[in-house]
């Protein structure tokens, strides 16, 4: 099979085997992101690179390395997502609430919650959760 951008969007990633790896990936996904107009998270098989890192840029950059949600919320909300790969089409998709990852860069977990008066945290819960979900294919 030829793998094109649309086909690796659809591969489950592989995880890296350093941070230092990740790190570098996170560094060229950034760089990418920054070239963007209004785009607020990237993962590295939206620019055909088969591996687990993601950024997302919403109230500060922040790079995941093997990320892995560990619990979620039952609750959902429903959200307007736009996505770098399919420019100027959106779509409503339920998100949790809120939710926790582990990632190999970060010591403990992270936690995203849309519950909050801050608009941006709605972004960022919602973008973490679809970065994850490109690397899951």
């Amino acid at each position: 099979m030829i793998i094109t951008e649309e086909t690796q969007l659809r591969i489950l990633c592989e995880e890296v085997k350093t941070v230092k790896e990740g790190e570098e990936i996170g560094a060229q996904l950034l760089t990418e992101l920054a070239k963007s107009e209004n785009g607020i998270g990237l993962a590295a098989n939206q620019i055909v690179i088969n591996k687990r890192v993601c950024v997302i840029n919403v109230k500060e950059p922040l790079v995941l390395i093997n990320p892995r949600i560990v619990d979620r919320s039952e609750e959902q909300f429903m959200f307007s997502e736009g996505c770098l790969s399919f420019p100027k089409k959106y779509v409503r998709t339920g998100r949790h609430t809120s939710v926790t990852v582990e990632a190999d860069n970060h010591e403990g977990k992270l936690s995203f919650s849309a519950d909050s008066e801050d608009m941006n945290d709605a972004f960022e819960c919602a973008c973490v959760q679809h970065e994850i979900d490109h690397l899951d294919g």
